[in-house]
C-alpha cells in the first residue's frame, strides 16, 4: 500500500477569473468605432492573478501597480486614464490606484473609472474623444 501524504491530497489552487476582462472587451470593441482617428487608445497589462514567476517577469518589464487598465493619447497633449471596475460590492479602487489617480489629476492629465460600457462611453463623450455624433 503506497504511503500518501499531504501534498497528494491538496486541491490545486484555482485560478482567479480576471473578472473585469469581460467587460473591458466589450467597452473597447463598443468604442473604437467611435472613437476620434487621432485619438490613440490601448490596454496596460496589468493586475489580475498571475503566477509568482508571470509577476516578477511583468514588474521587470515595468508594469507597475495601480496603473490604469486603458490610456488615451489625444491632440494636444492630452493623455487620459481609465480604469475598469465591476458592479460587484467589493469591486473599488486599491491604495495603488488611489495614488495613481492622485498623481495623474495633480499633473493635469485626465482621469476616470467606469464599472458598465455605457459609464466608460459616457467618460470618453466628456472628455470630447468621439467622432461628431456619438
Amino acid at each position: 500500500m503506497p504511503q500518501w501524504t499531504q501534498r497528494q491530497f491538496k486541491r490545486p489552487r484555482a485560478k482567479q477569473k480576471r473578472v473585469e476582462s469581460p467587460i473591458q472587451i466589450r467597452f473597447l470593441t463598443a468604442l473604437v468605432p467611435i472613437l476620434r482617428p487621432e485619438v490613440y487608445v490601448a490596454a496596460i497589462p496589468n493586475g489580475g492573478w498571475r503566477s509568482p514567476r508571470e509577476a516578477k517577469i511583468l514588474v521587470s518589464e515595468g508594469v507597475r501597480r495601480g496603473a490604469t487598465d486603458v490610456f488615451f493619447i489625444a491632440p494636444h497633449g492630452v493623455s487620459a486614464w481609465l480604469e475598469t471596475k465591476t458592479m460587484a460590492k467589493g469591486s473599488r479602487l486599491s491604495d495603488d490606484q488611489e495614488g495613481f489617480r492622485a498623481m495623474c489629476l495633480r499633473n493635469g492629465h485626465l482621469w476616470g473609472m467606469y464599472r458598465t460600457v455605457d459609464e466608460g462611453v459616457d467618460q470618453v463623450r466628456a472628455w470630447g474623444f468621439l467622432k461628431e455624433g456619438y
